[in-house]
Order: structure tokens, then sequence, then C-alpha cells
């Protein structure tokens, strides 16, 4: 059965982010171009070392950012602290990485909601549960 996005949240460190719009992750691996003379015109690969990157948008509220938001956002890129995440849903399948925070931005745009964006580089093997 499909499962509705909504259901699906990232988590820093236990804390899940609140106000979550949308959330991504993409695994993906380096090609190793293996392409010789033998190989008659077409390219080959094998693949090469994995990477995983998570990323999410949510809406800036100042009242929570500090505990489950921007702002817990802000102090780990700062700091350049590795976090634990988490990608899934509480009821399903979840995965975890070690990982540290690559980006973040706020938009304040006039006349609609605060909010703010995040991508996270993953560092290690991934943990399912």
């Amino acid at each position: 059965m499909p499962q509705l996005g909504t259901a699906t949240v990232i988590k820093i460190n236990t804390v899940t982010i609140a106000f979550g719009k949308s959330t991504g992750f993409e695994l993906s691996a380096d090609m190793i171009d293996t392409t010789s003379k033998n190989s008659g015109g077409d390219r080959e690969f094998l693949p090469g070392n994995r990477s995983a990157t998570l990323s999410f948008e949510g809406l800036f509220d100042e009242a929570i950012t500090s505990t489950a938001g921007f702002d817990l956002l802000n102090d780990a890129v700062k700091a350049g602290t590795k976090v634990t995440a988490l990608f899934g849903a509480a009821s399903g399948k979840t995965y975890s990485y070690q990982a540290y925070i690559s980006s973040l931005s706020r938009t304040a745009p006039e006349g609609d909601v605060e909010t703010f964006s995040c991508t996270i580089q993953c560092t290690g093997a991934q943990t399912e549960a």
C-alpha cells in the first residue's frame, strides 16, 4: 500500500524536526569508468563508493525553533557537530546515519510564511530499523 508523505519525518539526534513540509532521501554510488579498447565502443562501469543525503523543508516557528527547528540545525552547522540523522516513518522502516549539516537556509517572503530548508550529508554506513 502506498505511504502518505505526511508519515515521513526527519529526526536529528532523536528530535523530530517540527513543522516539516517535505523530506527527501538520496542514495547514490560513484561510477568507476572501466571502459577499455576492448569495450567495443560501449562505456563500461563498476559501482564505487556510496553516499547519501537527506533534505527537508519546514515552516519556521520562533516558539519552537531552539528545540526542534532552525536553531537546533544552525547550532550544529556552526559547531561542525556530527549528528545522528534518521529518515522514515514511525510505523515503518527507518534509515539512520551519522551526518553533518551541509547547508541551511531560511526564507521570509513578503505576504507568506517563513520557511527553512536543510541538506544533510551522511557519513559512514546506513543503519536500517
